[in-house]
């Protein structure tokens, strides 16, 4: 840590509440290299870190519009707004982060470059997979900046080198580095609620839109009240299928076995970590979800399709359990496997194991540090050679 400490400065799209801890662990991870740190975001980032004395914060939002035209406008209002507030920005920053959609975001990226400052994409995960699974009508659109912005940037971050696959970033394995975004505050993350004291609650917490699976765990539900009738279930989350899944359930007839409460605040997830027998995550497409992380630290047995970067963290029978398919049959038989377990205290512990040893703030200090000094050094020994 005795380098010289950097100017830097951080850049995302519009987010949702989801986005929050997500930039929260990076600013604390950016913190103890960091001269300041500057933030460009909009939403509901933009009104939660706008009062945070450490960082400061800029905004960029503008509303949520699902029509094609006006989200069109917006897209580019705030991208024009975007490299406006990185010019006025450019001899208060040293290296530029674009996070969190940030590979949508080629007119800020661009004038960076021009500007000749570093810049680095870090990917939590496919954005085209996304777009693809929840039948985003701007997918080619999508497709295309993302090709754009890896192009563009001078360093792309994952959490594994299986997402370079994943992500389709084999040519770029020049400038693709291997570092975490995630650690887990484990004073507020922890079993505090006995895994055998647990009712039989089967939970998922999460986004709810179609990238996420959650439509084929809401379908899961009735095979699984078939073939155990003491088990209850347990929805957190917010999204575009909201609706659709409190319908489905309630025509299940299985509405009085099916707590739903919505969005959970981050500081309100251990609560509920600790009252579920089995979390489940059957997504289609991951980078590595905090919250399986945060469920490992609880105690939860974690249930998860091997999307991403989960099948070099989750090992089948030994730390968590994998889901081969997403598909309804195949979540309820795999629900019941775990409910049987016979060692699952054995793979809680283990769980909890690796979360302490390997997700840590230390070690992802460590990891960006490295990156971001190689990234200004390299951009350094380019304008003494141009000059």
């Amino acid at each position: 840590m005795s380098r010289k400490k950097v100017k830097i400065g951080i850049y995302t799209a519009i987010t949702e509440k989801a986005s929050i801890p997500p930039i929260s662990n990076l600013v604390e991870i950016l913190e103890p290299i960091s001269k300041f740190i500057t933030l460009i975001t909009g939403n509901a980032a933009y009104d939660f870190f706008k009062s945070v004395d450490k960082i400061k914060t800029f905004n960029n939002s503008h509303p949520i519009n699902n029509r094609t035209i006006i989200k069109i406008y917006y897209y580019l209002r705030s991208q024009i707004r975007g490299l406006i507030r990185i010019l006025l920005l450019r001899d208060k920053i040293d290296i530029w982060l674009f996070f969190m959609g940030g590979e949508r975001e080629i007119l800020p990226i661009l004038t960076a470059k021009i500007l000749k400052k570093p810049t680095l994409l870090i990917l939590t995960g496919s954005i085209i997979n996304s777009a693809k699974y929840s039948r985003d009508p701007f997918y080619l659109m999508i497709k295309i900046l993302n090709a754009i912005s890896c192009w563009l940037v001078d360093g792309i971050i994952l959490y594994s080198s299986r997402l370079a696959t994943e992500c389709k970033l084999e040519k770029y394995q020049h400038k693709i580095y291997i570092a975490q975004r995630h650690f887990i505050d484990l004073n507020q993350f922890f079993e505090h609620n006995n895994y055998e004291r647990r009712p039989n609650v089967i939970g998922y917490i999460g986004r709810l839109s179609e990238e996420k699976g959650i439509l084929n765990f809401v379908d899961a539900l009735e095979m699984i009240h078939t073939a155990n009738s003491d088990v209850n279930f347990f929805i957190g989350g917010d999204g575009p299928l909201r609706d659709q899944i409190i319908t489905s359930i309630n025509r299940s007839g299985l509405n009085t076995k099916v707590t739903f409460v919505g969005w959970i605040p981050h500081c309100d997830l251990p609560k509920y970590l600790n009252k579920l027998k089995i979390l489940i995550i059957p997504s289609f497409t991951e980078g590595l979800p905090n919250i399986l992380l945060e469920a490992m630290a609880c105690g939860t047995p974690v249930l998860i399709t091997p999307v991403g970067a989960v099948p070099e963290i989750v090992k089948d029978g030994l730390n968590g359990f994998i889901l081969d398919d997403n598909s309804k049959e195949n979540i309820a038989n795999n629900v019941i496997r775990v409910l049987n377990h016979q060692e699952i205290n054995k793979i809680t512990q283990n769980a909890k194991n690796i979360v302490k040893n390997e997700f840590n703030q230390t070690i992802a200090t460590l990891d960006y540090t490295r990156i971001i000094h190689t990234l200004i050094n390299s951009r350094k020994k380019t304008d003494d050679f141009e000059n």
